[in-house]
């Protein structure tokens, strides 16, 4: 390990493993640790992350035909495609994507590639033996110029419950389209999490349910400009970004033409806090470095968004919960709401 460790707080020098053989080379260990995050360039074949793209054409099918026989839309746009069906639903119903993006469950086949023996390899080499299904996970249905797809500056932890916010959790972004500046691809700030510190967030922006670390906090917090030090991170399809819970990290718009399809998976040891304040536990992947063959299926049908909203004590929808297009979640209470949208005037009074 280089002698950059030494500018580690006692949080994140005690992530710290030593190295073991596997996919991730030295070098990029390294990298993790001391930059928060490495690019894993083609992991994945074509072929392995197929499965995955044809559960989202599913996914966007049984909601054109949710909307049809809802009245919401006329034309299914069966002729579209993988990049652009989703687009063309907006047309009609301009919140297509944010009702695919609240998908209840965790889909198998977006199982299957969390619990892939390449991402659990190099999670070993990350976390360490143990290692879980974290519960938070999310498909990125980023569409041309759309607000609620352009994810401001934060950090992952923000969104979890403090008592997980000194432990190591991985998050493994896997686009499933080459990821460029144009159609919105990730950036990140090297070493934004040094500090081992979580850095004050509000919410919620523009017309989104996300938190955002307000301008001037990470200065005056943790002496980083993220601006000005941000690493803009294109990828190929098949490569995957990993990064740590406190890294700072953002999405740029997408002023393409095609969806900008994205997972993110997330990774933790299932011995420590999930910090997802007591609704959902990690599934065990991996113990004593042997892998596992868990049950994934009662686990992953343990929805999310039923879940958050029992949390939150949210009021009824006006319309058929399948085609509420709000979203609100017990982050919402950990940090100050300076502008209220829709999203927030679901949330009761705590």
């Amino acid at each position: 390990m280089s002698t950059k460790a030494d500018e580690l707080s006692d949080v994140v020098r005690n992530w710290i493993i030593p190295y073991t053989p596997g996919l991730l080379t030295e070098e990029e260990l390294d990298q993790f640790f001391l930059e928060g995050y490495v690019v894993k360039h083609d992991l994945f074949t074509k072929e392995e992350l197929q499965p995955s793209i044809t559960e989202i054409e599913n996914l966007v099918d049984n909601l054109a035909n949710l909307l049809f026989r809802a009245g919401k839309i006329k034309n299914v746009c069966k002729d579209s495609g993988f990049y652009d069906r989703l687009i063309r639903l907006e047309e009609q119903f301009p919140d297509a994507s944010v009702l695919l993006h609240k998908t209840e469950v965790f889909p198998p086949a977006f199982c299957a590639l969390n619990g892939h023996p390449k991402l659990l390899s190099i999670a070993k080499q990350i976390i360490g033996p143990e290692v879980g299904a974290h519960p938070v996970w999310n498909l990125r249905t980023k569409t041309p110029q759309k607000e609620e797809t352009v994810v401001p500056w934060h950090q992952d932890a923000a969104y979890m419950s403090k008592d997980c916010w000194k432990d190591l959790q991985l998050t493994a972004w896997i686009p499933l389209i080459d990821a460029t500046t144009k159609n919105g691809c990730m950036q990140m700030v090297p070493g934004g999490h040094k500090s081992g510190k979580v850095i004050t967030h509000t919410g919620c922006p523009g017309e989104t349910w996300y938190i955002e670390i307000p301008p001037g906090a990470a200065v005056k917090e943790v002496d980083i400009d993220m601006d000005k030090h941000a690493v803009t991170c294109e990828m190929k399809m098949g490569s995957v970004l990993l990064f740590n819970s406190l890294l700072p990290h953002r999405s740029v718009p997408n002023t393409s033409t095609d969806t900008r399809w994205s997972l993110d998976l997330r990774l933790c040891n299932p011995k420590l806090p999930t910090g997802v304040f007591g609704m959902k536990e990690s599934l065990p992947l991996c113990t004593g470095g042997k892998d596992l063959s868990p049950d994934w299926e009662k686990w992953a049908n343990l929805g999310r968004t039923s879940l958050q909203n029992e949390y939150v004590s949210s009021g009824a929808s006006s319309e058929n919960d399948e085609l509420d297009p709000t979203i609100c979640g017990p982050w919402m209470y950990q940090w100050e709401i300076t502008h209220h949208n829709r999203h927030t005037a679901k949330l009761s009074v705590k």
